[in-house]
């Protein structure tokens, strides 16, 4: 089994810092037929910009596995992301992952401290994953979690 991760790659109409970042989804897709993964795992920030035609395209060459950050176009891609704490097998692989970032707003892609901690803890329950996907580094655990 092959698989591919992509984090980050804020799919937008506006250029950021130089770059033309309303290709970023036709790079992927380059990638995607350059290295034929059997998945891909996405770490979030898809960008503002992706549209139900790019996940289409993305799906129709590779089973995706995703979470999502803060930058998003959140009603699109929440339904293809992995429901927070939830371990799925692929490949021989346990996957789970939890979405959004750590802290107290209110913003949909934000999730409270102590919610994020239980959610690995449900995780550890079921076992060793071998893959963890999350969209923020996950320093914070080394302090919640020892």
């Amino acid at each position: 089994m092959k698989f591919l991760l992509v984090s980050d790659l804020h799919k937008s109409y506006k250029s950021f810092k130089g770059q033309d970042e309303s290709v970023s989804v036709e790079w992927l897709l380059g990638i995607l037929d350059e290295t034929k993964p059997d998945f891909l795992l996405g770490a979030g920030d898809w960008g503002e910009g992706v549209t139900p035609e790019d996940i289409s395209r993305i799906i129709s060459k590779v089973q995706l596995l995703t979470v999502y950050g803060n930058h998003e176009n959140f009603p699109l891609i929440k339904p293809h992301s992995l429901p927070d704490g939830k371990v799925v097998q692929r490949g021989g692989l346990k996957i789970a992952g939890v979405n959004g970032l750590i802290g107290e707003g209110k913003r949909e892609y934000m999730i409270a401290p102590d919610d994020f901690v239980h959610t690995v803890k449900k995780i550890k329950r079921v076992g060793e994953v071998d893959v963890f996907l999350a969209h923020q580094p996950l320093t914070y655990l080394r302090f919640t979690l020892g």
